[in-house]
């Protein structure tokens, strides 16, 4: 039986609380968190014995927008600046962070910021379905979706996926 993608469909609440799920599940220490002024959700928490500050905008997944292109979703995201995310450093890691469905199991794709900002209007950040469908399977993904590079996964790959994710977008403090 094929695996069935659905769009993401959780209010923001929801997803903070899947991604607080995910998290724990992964064995990731939750000091602290709250809401930035900017819709990304802080998770101050210990990754392998080190404290780190998750800054994500939680995202649902939907359809691409484009009738001819139903294999393509994606999440829209409003326009910001350089000065409007936190650097990815050592100790702290900003990403948008999309939620889809693959035979109803959470699957979480993320994207780096940074590769979006200046924009004038509201840009989007694809991913095929196959990718989505694919993570149900293989747990935790590292790939280009649509000319953009994108980590998937499951819920119990997640720190895994925060892990590398981390290691590929880090900068050095200014």
């Amino acid at each position: 039986m094929p695996d069935i993608v659905r769009n993401g469909d959780l209010t923001y609440k929801q997803r903070i609380d899947l991604i607080k799920r995910a998290l724990l599940i992964n064995g990731i220490g939750l000091i602290s968190e709250r809401t930035l002024e900017n819709s990304f959700y802080q998770f101050n928490v210990i990754v392998t014995d080190k404290a780190l500050s998750l800054n994500i905008l939680p995202k649902n997944i939907v359809n691409s927008g484009w009738s001819d292109k139903p294999l393509i979703k994606r999440i829209q995201v409003q326009s910001f600046t350089m000065n409007e995310i936190k650097l990815n450093t050592s100790d702290t890691c900003s990403m948008f962070v999309g939620i889809a469905y693959a035979n109803e199991a959470p699957i979480f794709v993320a994207w780096n910021p940074f590769m979006f900002v200046y924009h004038k209007t509201v840009r989007s950040c694809y991913v095929d379905v196959e990718l989505i469908a694919r993570c149900r399977h293989e747990g935790f993904i590292k790939t280009t979706s649509s000319k953009q590079k994108v980590l998937l996964s499951d819920t119990e790959h997640f720190g895994e996926m925060i892990l590398k994710y981390l290691e590929d977008n880090r900068i050095e403090k200014l």
